[in-house]
């Protein structure tokens, strides 16, 4: 069924927003490599959000949370038949200094067919079954690795190609594990990418370091291929620009104190490196979390040919 399809990719785009890292492990010593590091007179606890121990132990927990979608409604058609599905995603979240480990699981809300006639009626119980059937294999786990803290400093301050100025408000991630189902993919990114800002960075260390709209050049290197990832080396772009921090969601009026949004382009399409298209974050400094996370895939609706919806990700508790 083509819509088993369609929710699969869906699940990418709901999925694959958040693979990243925040911190990353450092070696015997990482305290001084930090120092050194680091600008002069930069004071690392209050931009950054952590202490630089605290940042040399891979198992001090920077991040959690969980996330709920807001309903995404898919159509299609089966066997001349037209349904309709709608499916939300749980994302749990767990980033230490060390890595991100992010499980989705995708529920089906509603599923049967839109279309008349006794036939039609016949084929709900089916349509319902295979779309469990899809959100259970598309529904999965990421990790991502990133690189040290010293050495992503020290790269983005001596390589103007890079990510030039930025220290601790978004993380270079060097490496996705992608896992859905039975299929596995692995990619790395160079010099690295940006997936993730740091919630506990403070407001105006975001500010400094994406106060405009900038643009990156990164290369995935695919292996392992699962469903969606295309096996191969691809070069592409990651531009971040800050956004208008208020939205509405389905009647819910969300005022962030700041939103960045970042767009992955690659000739393939950004899914096929593991990664959205788009991604927003609207920024709870007080809470040091995000109030919203805004995701979408570039991979096309195979039924109707049309780009899938975006996923609006909401903090569970508000």
């Amino acid at each position: 069924m083509r819509g088993s399809r369609v929710l699969f990719h869906m699940s990418v785009a709901t999925a694959t927003f958040m693979l990243s890292s925040c911190l990353s492990k450092h070696g015997p010593g990482s305290t001084r490599l930090l120092d050194a590091a680091l600008p002069d007179g930069f004071d690392f606890t209050a931009e950054c959000g952590v202490s630089k121990v605290d940042a040399a132990n891979p198992e001090f927990g920077i991040f959690g949370g969980t996330y709920h979608s807001a309903p995404i409604n898919l159509t299609g058609t089966t066997a001349g038949i037209d349904f309709r599905v709608v499916i939300s995603a749980d994302v749990s979240i767990q980033s230490t200094m060390a890595q991100t480990t992010q499980r989705v699981v995708l529920h089906v809300d509603e599923a049967a067919a839109t279309s008349k006639g006794f036939l039609a009626r016949l084929a709900s119980s089916t349509i319902k079954r295979k779309a469990d059937q899809a959100a259970t294999s598309a529904s999965g786990s990421w990790v991502a690795k990133s690189i040290s803290l010293a050495e992503w400093i020290n790269l983005n301050a001596n390589n103007p190609n890079a990510f030039n100025g930025v220290i601790c408000g978004g993380i270079g991630t060097s490496e996705l594990n992608v896992v859905n189902g039975q299929t596995n993919a692995d990619i790395t990114f160079s010099p690295a990418v940006i997936i993730f800002l740091n919630p506990k960075a403070s407001l105006q260390r975001l500010k400094t370091e994406f106060s405009e709209e900038r643009t990156f050049a990164i290369t995935a290197n695919a292996t392992g291929p699962s469903d969606a990832v295309v096996a191969g080396v691809q070069s592409g772009t990651q531009t971040i620009r800050p956004i208008d921090p208020t939205i509405d969601v389905n009647g819910t009026r969300i005022v962030a104190d700041a939103a960045w949004e970042f767009i992955f382009s690659f000739p393939q399409g950004a899914y096929t490196v593991g990664l959205p298209r788009r991604l927003a974050y609207y920024v709870d400094s007080r809470n040091k979390a995000f109030s919203l996370i805004v995701t979408q895939s570039d991979k096309i609706d195979e039924t109707t040919g049309e780009p899938l919806p975006p996923a609006y990700l909401m903090r569970a508790g508000g």
